[in-house]
């Protein structure tokens, strides 16, 4: 299998399990790699044979930035279901980390999910 990968896409969006953060928003970093045959898209050299960067940045803004979940695991699996639904998708990993909002925190919380196609 052959990779595609989305690295540090950055999105505002209120995702928490208190409500303040819910309230508030922070910015999630969110890391997508799907899995799909390159080679008749390669061969062709042609935009429309290949999986669309596009359409997988979709996958990962709309929930990160218009959706709404209290746990991180709920938001990573949103995002892998609509990615692995995007026709030549195999099987996507999704992480998402979150930025710190406690104290001690300096990296920040992730999660990763991995959903094979049907």
């Amino acid at each position: 299998m052959d990779r595609l990968s989305l690295r540090g896409l950055r999105f505002f969006g209120h995702h928490g399990a208190r409500a303040e953060e819910r309230t508030l928003g922070g910015h999630v970093m969110v890391d997508l790699e799907v899995e799909t045959d390159a080679g008749p898209a390669a061969a062709a050299d042609r935009r429309e044979a290949a999986v669309d960067y596009r359409v997988l940045y979709e996958c990962a803004r709309v929930p990160a930035e218009s959706e709404q979940y209290q746990l991180m695991e709920a938001l990573a699996v949103a995002i892998a279901e609509r990615a692995r639904a995007v026709p030549g998708v195999r099987r996507a990993h999704v992480r998402v980390t979150k930025e710190p909002r406690m104290a001690g925190q300096t990296i920040g919380f992730s999660v990763a999910v991995t959903r094979p196609s049907d």
